[in-house]
């Protein structure tokens, strides 16, 4: 928990700039870009205070998720026709890495899906039409996998790193 604690002010700006994306993303379905840069650019440096690691370490794993979202997106793309992944979505995947361990990828995305999942349910409850080719913002899940994941690697819980810290 003393990590949790240390960590707080970057805890802080990382719940602003998931709130932000959020709101913006539900209103607009679009995450604007500078949103995505000062979540990459608050994860650098929240690694950079983490770990004294060398730069070019900590942008290997968000260059990696990004390039993996952007292949899963152009993936989707040629097979159904459609963009299945917002590019907003596919940058805000690669800021998120900056934040997280990526050991810890797999708790990313079950809580980013698993959210996602339940909102389209809760609609389908509400008496909404679910078709495929329903847009759901999915910026407000990426956010919710990342804040879930951050706190239960800075909290000292047990996650899939494997010396049981991060």
């Amino acid at each position: 928990m003393e990590a949790l604690t240390s960590a707080l002010p970057f805890g802080l700006l990382l719940a602003a700039l998931v709130a932000a994306v959020a709101v913006s993303d539900m209103r607009r379905m679009t995450i604007p870009d500078p949103l995505n840069l000062l979540l990459a650019a608050g994860g650098f440096a929240f690694q950079l205070w983490r770990n004294q690691m060398p730069a070019y370490a900590v942008l290997m794993f968000p260059a990696a998720l990004f390039l993996g979202f952007l292949a899963l997106r152009l993936w989707f793309a040629r097979s159904r026709g459609t963009a299945g992944l917002g590019l907003g979505d596919v940058k805000m995947a690669g800021a998120s890495a900056f934040w997280i361990s990526p050991w810890n990828l797999t708790l990313y995305l079950l809580f980013s899906c698993t959210g996602a999942l339940l909102f389209v349910l809760y609609l389908y409850l509400r008496g909404g039409r679910i078709d495929l080719k329903m847009k759901v913002p999915f910026g407000p899940f990426l956010g919710l996998g990342l804040m879930v994941t951050w706190v239960l690697e800075n909290s000292g819980f047990p996650t899939l790193v494997p010396d049981g810290s991060s």
